[in-house]
């Protein structure tokens, strides 16, 4: 499985654009077991905007059974910073103190990320074709 760490700061948002799914945001343990009942947002118009309001982290899932388990879930985590007080670590430093897998927030690694790069992981999320 594909792990991405993705950080960003208060007001960022994302918008999820994708046909027969939907995006759901819940809590680790349901992240963990790739299941909800009562998920704290859930989005299936085919363009889900969510915005962070608070610091923290945020577990998405797919919202279509099986989805998540095939590895359409992501973690992001929100700090409590302004945008222009993120810089992108060293291309050397951040291989030395990058998580080598998913295992929990302790293991998430802050990063800086440009709109570009993070607007293609966005769109393929809940978009993924599987052979």
């Amino acid at each position: 499985m594909l792990v991405i760490y993705i950080t960003f700061v208060l007001n960022f948002w994302l918008d999820f654009k994708y046909e027969k799914d939907s995006v759901m945001v819940v809590n680790e343990e349901e992240y963990e077991n790739c299941k909800s009942t009562r998920p704290l947002f859930f989005g299936n118009n085919g363009d889900t905007v969510f915005k962070f309001e608070r610091p923290g982290l945020f577990y998405f899932i797919s919202g279509v059974s099986g989805h998540c388990t095939r590895g359409q879930k992501m973690i992001i985590k929100v700090l409590d910073i302004e945008p222009e007080q993120i810089t992108a670590p060293s291309p050397q430093s951040a291989n030395e103190n990058a998580p080598i897998a998913h295992s929990k927030a302790a293991q998430l690694t802050p990063m800086a990320i440009n709109i570009t790069t993070f607007t293609l992981f966005a769109l393929s999320f809940l978009g993924m074709i599987y052979a």
